[in-house]
């Protein structure tokens, strides 16, 4: 699960519940596991390949830090974005 939304609790402090979160501490850029997303989606959109071909075998994202099991949920968050959007077929 991403950390999408409602960042800060009622009493303004942030609400980190441990989910992977795509924001980097200034909420305004993307954390490595933004730009790893934003990376595979852009990737699918130019090329027209699923993400999720990288698999495991992805350099980037040990090179990132991103676990592997991360990684390849990232990968399938950009394979399903890019169905949804038309790029990749169904």
């Amino acid at each position: 699960m991403v950390k999408a939304d409602n960042f800060y609790k009622a009493d303004g402090t942030y609400d980190d519940s441990g989910l992977l979160n795509l924001w980097w501490k200034d909420r305004t850029h993307e954390s490595v596991f933004g730009a790893y997303l934003a990376g595979l989606v852009m990737y699918g959109t130019i090329t027209g390949r699923d993400p999720q071909a990288f698999g495991s075998s992805d350099k980037a994202f040990g090179e990132l830090g991103i676990a592997t099991a991360d990684a390849l949920m990232l990968q399938k968050v950009a394979h399903d974005t890019l169905v949804a959007a038309g790029t990749l077929p169904r």
